[in-house]
């Protein structure tokens, strides 16, 4: 017997081509302009004899000014023959300055760097400004890809083709991701995005009943939405690793919606067949701290551990772990149970609430030595001119 034809799966297929070749053409389209306008473009005579002045054979779009820095993290990374950028003398001359900027993006760098080496002889270091042109699209293309199969999987091929066309069209996406914009603020939104959906597709907080559960369907059973929300903690903590200051309100949006959830599904499963399942977001917590700690590690090991609480910490993981413990007890007294029974019940809720505090105790009392952005030039500048700071 022949298998019937899957429609989704060719909505699927069909949303995912068009929004790479979307991409793709754009792409193109892009990197040619900026050819052009380099190859028109010289450096004056008298800047050429200035020690450490070297002319960038690429033009990035206006926009890009953080992209010239990654770069030349990148480019220093590969000189100094390490794999982690932890300084600069780039600025604060004569002395430089401390890096603590997640790697990810430079090893994105690098790595494209080194496939245009490959394919074209170039010398990796000379790459980095190639690989500047092509990182937006590619990262772009990757979360699409990402995405669509994802959702695809838990909504159906609809859902996953709608997804593919929506990011390959989104203006802020396209800003954060077009050629020569090599940054890290496209990769945070897309795993802020990515912690949010998963979220969802673990059902916020509520199951269906063993055997009730359907494909697409509202809420999944228990076992797949645990992997959801794992999932859904992952993703956060890779967004933390990058940036701390822009994912830390997306977790606070996924727990205001965890507790209007709890509220809204209150007596509903005389109704459904689905149930409250507010353990699930220790799961979430759980895996995110995990994911955060690990990042820690993979950023800093085994010889640069340090306060600097602007970026990744463990103090986040610590109020992650502490704040989903908070959220469950919270959305299963809002669902009708109890928040804490018994002394003990009432302890760990008290740990909780202390693990949570911990972090802007910290912040509060270690001041510029633990917080460097409490510097009144530095929170100038993030307040006026960095846009995560300006909500």
């Amino acid at each position: 017997m022949s298998r019937p034809f899957r429609y989704d799966r060719l909505f699927l297929i069909l949303g995912v081509l068009l929004a790479l070749g979307f991409l793709s053409a754009q792409a193109v389209n892009r990197i040619e302009y900026y050819r052009f306008a380099a190859a028109k473009s010289t450096m004056p005579a008298e800047l050429k004899n200035i020690p450490g002045v070297h002319p960038r054979e690429v033009v990035l779009p206006i926009s890009s000014v953080d992209s010239n820095w990654w770069i030349m993290h990148t480019e220093a990374m590969l000189r100094a023959g390490d794999w982690r950028v932890r300084t600069t003398e780039r600025d604060n001359a004569p002395l430089g300055r401390e890096v603590h900027w997640s790697s990810g993006l430079v090893w994105i760098l690098a790595g494209l760097a080194w496939l245009i080496h490959i394919a074209s002889g170039m010398g990796t270091e000379a790459s980095v400004q190639q690989a500047a042109l092509l990182a937006g699209p590619f990262m772009l293309m990757g979360f699409v890809l990402l995405f669509a199969w994802a959702t695809a999987r838990r909504w159906g091929g609809a859902v996953g083709g709608f997804i593919a066309l929506a990011l390959a069209t989104l203006a802020p996406l396209d800003a954060f991701f077009c050629a020569g914009e090599a940054d890290h603020h496209g990769m945070v939104t897309c795993f802020a995005l990515g912690s949010v959906l998963a979220a969802m597709a673990a059902g916020a907080g509520r199951v269906a009943l063993p055997g009730c559960g359907v494909a697409g369907g509202a809420v999944p059973e228990r076992a797949a939405a645990r992997k959801w929300m794992i999932a859904s903690g992952l993703l956060g903590a890779a967004g933390l690793w990058v940036s701390a200051a822009t994912v830390v309100p997306a977790f606070a949006g996924i727990a205001l919606g965890a507790a209007v959830a709890a509220w809204r599904g209150r007596g509903l499963a005389e109704d459904t067949d689905t149930e409250a399942a507010p353990e699930l977001w220790r799961w979430w917590g759980a895996a995110g701290a995990a994911g955060s700690v690990a990042f820690y590690l993979l950023e800093y090991a085994p010889s640069h551990f340090g306060w600097r609480l602007e970026v990744n910490h463990p103090l986040y993981a610590l109020a992650w772990l502490g704040g989903a413990e908070l959220l469950a007890r919270l959305c299963r007294r809002v669902g009708g149970g109890v928040f804490a029974s018994g002394a003990r019940g009432w302890a760990v809720s008290g740990a909780c609430v202390l693990a949570v505090l911990v972090l802007p105790a910290a912040v509060k009392l270690g001041g510029v030595a633990l917080f460097a952005v409490q510097d009144n030039f530095l929170w100038n500048l993030h307040e006026g001119y960095i846009l995560e700071f300006r909500s």
